[in-house]
């Protein structure tokens, strides 16, 4: 989204073109590319104005409405980033758009005619504009329920994507919608769109996107019906077991709770008899291993400063790591390493 924010729209030439009107202009200029806190008093001292830019109102069109008319798309995607931006700092916009007579109307237009364009990001601004509103207002109006369906219909088509950034985006875009009891039934009732490639994500066991949709399913279903059905249906429990056996966070923990409270344990011969454990531990050592393979060490980081060819490709290089190699250097009294370094 920051080439799209970084974009230099002709607005004077879009007025001119009757793409949008010198009003909208005027308010979206007031609020982009200025400070959070003078957009936040600038939306909340006329609130009105900006729910009738972003939703429209029965006289006028919104900004979007009339961009997408005009075919200008850029003016489309750059509407849809601005607006993302102010409902993540302006907690109190996405009540002000819901309140609206129909707010959802000009989204899931987009939404429609836009959602087979596999190289358009219009669809999926979209998508995260509907979740903020509809999450951050708590609607559960009969416009939101209506909304509902087809949102999750969309997120069900990146969840299914082999795109692990898609998968991400829609898990978390889940996560948000999924707060109230109607929104968990209208979630359960689409269950072939929406939790059967969540619990293929799960099955692949690949990656952190697990752990996001592993927290989804099981937060998303508190009504106990559902929570059968969940078991009944897709065999969760089982899957679940499995996950947390193939966790390293899971493996560590254990080992150390039993090591913390038995130390005895770990010198004796019983912890042969325990497969699992053995196990566990074979698995963490093997983690361990190859995670050390990729580390750079103390000594192979002052050859490549003192030759002058460290690039600053090192694994372990964090914000914390140069200023922590400096001070190593200054106490072994290397102080031209230091300088090399500083150089660098």
């Amino acid at each position: 989204m920051n080439n799209i924010r970084q974009r230099l729209i002709p607005w004077d030439g879009a007025v001119r073109a009757g793409t949008i009107t010198d009003d909208q202009l005027s308010k979206i200029r007031a609020v982009d590319k200025v400070r959070k806190e003078q957009r936040k008093e600038t939306v909340e001292k006329d609130s009105d104005a900006y729910r009738t830019l972003f939703v429209g109102s029965e006289v006028e069109s919104s900004v979007l409405e009339s961009a997408t008319r005009a075919k200008r798309l850029d003016v489309v995607q750059y509407i849809l980033v601005l607006l993302g931006d102010l409902l993540d700092g302006i907690p109190t916009l996405s009540k002000t758009l819901s309140e609206h007579d129909d707010p959802y109307r000009p989204f899931l237009s987009l939404l429609g005619q836009f959602s087979n364009d596999l190289e358009s990001p219009i669809p999926l601004l979209t998508s995260t504009v509907l979740t903020s509103i509809i999450s951050g207002s708590k609607d559960a109006s009969k416009n939101a329920l209506e909304t509902m369906p087809k949102l999750l219909h969309y997120l069900s088509t990146l969840a299914k994507s082999s795109d692990g950034g898609l998968q991400d985006i829609a898990v978390l875009q889940y996560s948000s919608l999924l707060q109230g009891k109607k929104s968990r039934e209208l979630f359960w009732s689409q269950r072939s769109e929406t939790i059967e490639p969540l619990v293929a994500i799960l099955k692949s066991a690949a990656g952190v996107t697990n752990g996001d949709s592993a927290s989804t399913l099981w937060s998303g279903f508190e009504g106990a019906a559902i929570g059968e059905g969940l078991e009944d249906e897709y065999d969760i429990i089982p899957l679940y077991a499995q996950l947390l056996r193939l966790s390293p966070k899971e493996k560590t923990t254990r080992l150390f709770n039993i090591f913390s409270i038995q130390p005895p344990f770990f010198e004796s011969k019983f912890i042969t008899a325990y497969e699992d454990l053995l196990e566990d531990l074979k698995k963490l050592s093997e983690m361990l291993e190859e995670h050390t393979k990729t580390q750079t060490t103390f000594d192979e980081y002052a050859a490549e400063v003192h030759s002058a060819i460290s690039v600053g490709h090192h694994p372990i290089e964090t914000k914390y790591f140069g200023p922590r190699m400096l001070a190593k250097f200054l106490i072994m009294n290397k102080a031209s390493y230091a300088r090399s370094l500083q150089k660098l």
